[in-house]
C-alpha cells in the first residue's frame, strides 16, 4: 500500500481475550487511510494466530512476530517500521471510538505536530470521561495536561525520527511517560481536542495490577530521576515546569505502590536508598522525600 496518513502501532502480548475486539474497533473506523502494526511480543497463547487471521482479511493490518522482549521494544519496532505520517498508539485491550482518526486527523494542520484528545476509562470501574479541559493550540497548556500514557494521542512522525526519540526498554514502568513528554518538548504546536478518542479499559488481571510492587516502585523513580535531570538542564522555565510537574506525578506514583505493597517495609528500604543515591546526590532534601511519603499517604486514607 502507498504510505499511509497515520500508523497504528498495537503492542500485543497474551491478549487474546480482548484483541479481537480491539482491531475490531480499528477496522471500523471512518478514517480508512491507515496501516495497523501489530506487534506480537512473543505471545505463548492464541494472540499471534488472530493476528495473522486480520493480516490475511485485510491489506491494512499486517502482524509482525518477534521474540519477547517487553512493551518498549514492541513499540520501538512499531517505529522503525511504521509508514505513516502520523502514529498512534493502542495497547491491544482498549478501543478506539469508531470516528476517533478522523476527530484526530481533522486538528491537523501544517504547524501542527502532536494531537491530544480526550480518553474514557472503562472496564472493571464504573465508566469515566478523562475530558481535554480546553480545545487549544497553545503549548503552555501542556503544563496543564498530564496524561502520561501514548494513548488517545497523535504524533508527528518526522519529529520522532529527527529528534531519534525511543521507548527506554530497560524500563518497565512509566517508560511511556518519558517518550511523550520528551516528544511534547521538540514539538512546534499542538491541537487539543475535547472529543472521546481512546477507550481504556481497566480489568482485575490487567498490568496494571501487578503484584510486583516492588518493581513497579523503583522503575517509577527512575524515571521521575530521568524527569528530574531534564529539569535540571532546561533554560526554558515554560519546559521546567511542565516537567517538573510530571517528574512530581511520578514520584507520586513510586510511593503509592510502596505504601500498598505487601512487603513495605522492604519496599521502602530501596526506595530510600535509591533517592539518596539520586536526588539527594543532586542536592534534593531527604526530607522532601518524607514530605511526599504523608502527603501521598493522607490521599490514599
Amino acid at each position: 500500500m502507498n504510505n499511509p496518513k497515520i500508523t497504528i502501532i498495537v503492542p500485543v502480548y497474551n491478549a487474546e481475550k480482548y484483541v479481537r475486539e480491539t482491531l475490531d474497533s480499528l477496522k471500523s473506523q471512518t478514517l480508512k487511510d491507515f496501516e495497523v502494526l501489530m506487534i506480537d511480543d512473543g505471545s505463548p497463547d492464541g494472540s499471534p494466530a488472530i493476528l495473522d487471521e486480520y493480516a490475511q482479511a485485510d491489506s491494512r493490518f499486517r502482524a509482525i512476530h518477534k521474540e519477547n522482549g517487553g512493551v518498549s521494544s514492541a513499540r520501538n519496532l512499531g517505529l522503525r517500521e511504521a509508514k505513516g505520517e502520523w502514529l498512534i498508539f493502542v495497547d491491544a485491550d482498549d478501543l478506539l471510538p469508531q470516528n476517533a482518526l478522523e476527530v484526530l486527523y481533522a486538528a491537523v494542520d501544517d504547524e501542527t505536530d502532536y494531537v491530544l484528545g480526550s480518553v474514557i476509562k472503562f472496564g472493571d470501574v464504573p465508566e469515566e470521561l478523562i475530558e481535554i479541559p480546553v480545545e487549544t493550540k497553545t503549548k503552555a497548556v501542556l503544563a496543564r495536561v498530564l496524561n502520561p500514557a501514548p494513548w488517545g494521542q497523535l504524533f508527528r512522525k518526522s519529529v520522532i525520527d529527527a529528534n531519534h526519540l525511543v521507548f527506554l526498554e530497560d524500563l518497565a514502568y512509566s517508560e511511556d511517560s518519558l517518550f511523550v513528554y520528551t516528544f511534547r518538548h521538540h514539538i512546534r504546536q499542538l491541537a487539543l481536542v475535547k472529543a472521546p478518542v481512546y477507550r481504556y479499559r481497566i480489568c482485575s488481571d490487567s498490568a496494571t495490577f501487578s503484584p510486583n510492587m516492588m518493581k513497579r516502585a523503583t522503575h517509577h523513580l527512575r524515571a521521575a530521576y530521568y524527569f528530574h535531570r531534564l529539569v535540571t538542564a532546561q533554560s526554558d522555565q515554560q519546559a521546567a515546569e511542565m516537567l517538573s510537574s510530571v517528574r512530581n506525578h511520578i514520584l507520586g506514583f513510586a510511593v503509592s505502590e510502596m505504601l500498598q505493597a505487601q512487603n513495605r517495609e522492604e519496599v521502602e528500604a530501596a526506595l530510600r536508598q535509591q533517592y539518596a543515591d539520586t536526588f539527594v546526590k543532586d542536592g534534593i532534601s531527604m526530607g522532601d522525600f518524607d514530605t511526599l511519603v504523608n502527603t501521598v499517604k493522607a490521599s490514599l486514607s
